[in-house]
């Protein structure tokens, strides 16, 4: 702890002009700000992951970082939630699900702010993918049609 004390008070002073502040250009040291404490914290934003929606007509999203590509959406329309009450779309975009063997292309995903989960739609990806998704009591697989691969469980 005196270490500390003793550290703070330096800093402090070299800070606060009276101690020497070294130079690595050459060009004589330039005048400082006064010392203040500062923390700089390093967050990472929650993870919300996707969830398989059988009755969703869309695919739904709050986060555009879950996009490969997107633009504004100029449509009208709204997304009605089960309450009855309607979301604004603010964009509109697709993205790429990775799987062991292949990627699942999510296209026309909505971008709602205030959506509480990401929705996939499983009738739009089983669509667009060629895929088929079977429900168990506690889990589910995500099969290729063509093949009877299993891409996700």
């Amino acid at each position: 702890m005196a270490t500390c004390a003793r550290r703070c008070s330096q800093l402090q002073a070299y800070g606060s002009g009276s101690g020497s502040q070294p130079s690595s250009s050459g060009y004589p040291p330039s005048p400082m700000a006064p010392w203040q404490p500062r923390a700089n914290i390093a967050t990472t934003p929650p993870y919300n992951p996707w969830v398989l929606d059988r009755s969703a007509t869309n695919h739904l999203t709050s986060d555009l970082s879950n996009f490969s590509m997107h633009q504004p959406y100029t449509g009208g329309e709204e997304v009605t939630i089960a309450d009855g009450s309607g979301l604004p779309i603010s964009h509109t975009g697709s993205a790429l699900l990775p799987t062991p063997s292949r990627s699942l292309a999510l296209k026309d995903i909505f971008y709602v702010p205030n959506v509480s989960e990401n929705l996939i739609s499983v009738y739009r990806m089983c669509n667009a993918n060629k895929v088929s998704v079977e429900f168990f009591p506690v889990h589910y697989q995500v099969k290729d049609l063509s093949t009877g691969a299993r891409l996700l469980k």
